[in-house]
């Protein structure tokens, strides 16, 4: 009796996408999204700024360009941490729609919190 052809795994699977250190995003994404990625980020720069070594449980290993400058005061740390992550998320969006849902939860979050951390 002939065995009945299955296709290959590889055509059956949905294929993984590479993981990067930073995240890409290519389309628009709902704001609990963006939240989401925002709380990660800023608690992996507490954990930095408490320990002085990158958060290995997030995975996220900074890049020099988003380093803490020397010198920043330490009541200023909870501003820039959410300065920084903003920064990482913006430079994660590839096209002008996810661009647009991230500024969409910037507005949300500005609203919310206020914008004493963009100084």
């Amino acid at each position: 009796m002939a065995q009945p052809q299955t296709a290959p795994l590889s055509e059956t699977q949905p294929q993984e996408e590479p993981i990067h250190p930073l995240h890409q995003v290519s389309q628009a994404q709902p704001i609990q999204y963006w939240l989401g990625r925002f709380v990660t980020l800023t608690n992996a720069f507490h954990y930095e700024d408490s320990f002085n070594q990158p958060d290995t449980t997030t995975g996220f290993g900074m890049l020099s360009c988003y380093s803490r400058p020397d010198g920043i005061a330490e009541r200023n740390l909870a501003n820039y941490r959410v300065k920084r992550a903003f920064m990482v998320l913006e430079n994660a969006c590839l096209t002008e729609e996810a661009s647009r849902s991230l500024g969409a939860f910037r507005s949300e979050y500005i609203g919310v919190k206020g914008d004493r951390w963009m100084g």
